[in-house]
């Protein structure tokens, strides 16, 4: 049922270990139905986003992409940001990296006290944008 094509002439199936039952189910529910309404939980959400690169699901159907990165960015927090930024760029997920962006735009301050900023501008650098620099003129405003 679930192969991946490694050349012509070899199938394997996919390793799932690291995955939990629910995610697994949700899985399979959505390649049969196309359907995410059903994946409402953080922890399945984080299970499940790297999915479409993993299975090689077509990029045409990426709502499921879209719904875990709808869900991981309502859960974002200061424990969680850089692990999330940094898997929103693995997996090139636009939307959670839009959120992740919002969400450090937001805590900036926050992150910087805690002597995160020089590393939460590196993975800034990616999208070119200027932390600092935008904060300052919040600052001023």
């Amino acid at each position: 049922m679930f192969m991946i094509v490694e050349d012509d002439s070899t199938n394997s199936a996919p390793d799932l270990s690291g995955r939990s039952a629910e995610s697994i189910r949700d899985l399979i529910q959505y390649f049969y139905t196309g359907k995410v309404d059903h994946i409402n939980n953080f922890q399945i959400a984080t299970e499940l986003l790297d999915a479409p690169s993993y299975y090689g699901i077509d990029t045409s159907r990426l709502s499921i992409q879209t719904k875990c990165a709808e869900i991981i960015g309502e859960n974002l927090n200061l424990e969680n940001i850089i692990s999330f930024c940094y898997s929103s760029f693995e997996f090139d997920n636009v939307l959670l990296q839009d959120l992740c962006i919002e969400f450090i735009k937001e805590n900036f301050e926050k992150l910087e006290s805690q002597g995160l900023d020089d590393l939460i501008n590196l993975i800034m650098e990616e999208k070119q944008i200027d932390l600092k620099w935008e904060n300052s003129q919040k600052k001023k405003i």
